[in-house]
């Protein structure tokens, strides 16, 4: 049976993540202060650690667009509200504002919830598996076909 990545398998993997994607440290100071080989750790830094910073990359986008979309809300309801005084006090132009401006965010809040759906479709069609979970012998095999597939498209 093949062997599951050490370093995803190492209690201080965190650390020796960090430690990889430090520029000062080498893969073989970094080798010797985790007892790890410097084999395995050029081929986790290689195929694992980008999925790790992918990983964190969506959960700050999510993030990043729930505060928007939590803003656009905010300024929605702001101007529904303004738009509800103006009426009671009677001021045609205010009201029309607060209208414009409730469209106008309600139009920007459906334009990017339409972007983002059409760009997860999107994602979904071309996204590859996720490999992390594969041992370093199936991830050599796998890299042994691509390259004998890549020999054969050539013209």
């Amino acid at each position: 049976m093949a062997r599951r990545c050490t370093v995803c398998d190492h209690p201080q993997r965190e650390a020796i993540d960090k430690a990889l994607m430090d520029s000062r440290n080498s893969i073989r100071n970094i080798a010797r202060r985790f007892a790890i080989s410097h084999h395995a750790l050029g081929r986790h830094k290689k195929r694992h650690i980008p999925t790790v910073v992918a990983v964190a990359l969506d959960k700050h986008d999510e993030a990043l667009g729930i505060d928007i979309l939590a803003e656009c809300d905010r300024l929605r309801n702001a101007a529904l509200q303004i738009l509800e005084q103006a009426i009671k006090d009677k001021q045609g132009r205010t009201a029309l504002a607060a209208i414009r401006e409730a469209r106008e965010t309600l139009k920007m809040q459906g334009a990017m919830l339409f972007e983002a759906q059409r760009q997860r479709q999107q994602r979904d069609r071309t996204e590859l598996t996720d490999l992390s979970g594969l041992t370093d012998e199936e991830l050599d095999r796998l890299e042994q076909i691509a390259r004998r597939v890549q020999l054969i498209e050539q013209p």
